[in-house]
């Protein structure tokens, strides 16, 4: 198993999350690609680092993080679950960045895992993110322990759903939002969360089929907004 040449296209744009941080070297390159060569069953863990140089934000890094750039900070599945006003501006706010947070493209470091699955090298990845790059550059075997922000579930009736059918959902409840008319430039946090104004999000309906609330889909049966 060969260690990836990261290259990467428009790299001004997609890199501008990425922290800053001294090069390996040869060394260094030298034990992981010995460590490589001798696995037999090796197991992966991501954050929100490795999708950075897709152009998502993480949150901690320093400078360049969400919490070292702004004061956002993700909303709690108790807060989702307690306060009707925090669903609507959660979901307000997930439906407008919803385009661009979808749109993200797995980058090198995604591609050269699921080549490793491919060719047995790699049994298995667990994620922290919840933005589905693992599954499109090709990894079937994904644990997500954040769950999925590309399924979402009825927090009433358990009823699961793709994410994108939830979009077409608000859009014929809010009929009057134009995503064309927003700014495309919106800055869209690692689960897909923008910035909105308190008059926005209390004109966002979120009326849906089972007039019940919806949060992001976990693995384990349960739902978090985060």
């Amino acid at each position: 198993m060969r260690i990836c040449s990261l290259t990467m296209t428009n790299s001004s744009q997609l890199l501008r999350f990425v922290p800053t941080s001294l090069p390996p070297v040869g060394t260094d390159i030298e034990k992981l690609q010995l460590f490589l060569n001798q696995a037999t069953r090796l197991l992966v863990l991501t954050g929100a680092g490795v999708s950075t140089e897709s152009g998502l934000p993480d949150y901690r890094s320093a400078n360049v993080g969400l919490y070292a750039r702004t004061d956002r900070r993700p909303m709690s599945y108790q807060e989702f679950v307690r306060n009707s006003l925090a669903r609507q501006r959660y979901w307000a706010r997930n439906f407008v960045g919803w385009p661009r947070f979808s749109s993200f493209l797995p980058n090198q470091s995604h591609l050269a895992l699921a080549k490793w699955e491919k060719h047995g090298s790699l049994d298995c990845v667990v994620t922290q993110n919840v933005d589905e790059l693992h599954r499109k550059a090709g990894s079937q075997h994904v644990i997500e322990l954040h769950g999925s922000g590309h399924r979402v579930m009825c927090l009433s009736c358990d009823m699961l759903m793709p994410r994108n059918q939830l979009q077409d959902m608000f859009a014929v409840a809010n009929p009057t939002w134009s995503l064309s008319d927003m700014n495309t430039s919106i800055q869209v946090a690692p689960d897909g969360d923008v910035l909105l104004s308190e008059e926005m999000v209390k004109n966002f309906k979120v009326c849906l089929i089972c007039h019940v609330s919806y949060a992001v889909d976990l693995p384990l049966g349960r739902s978090t907004s985060l």
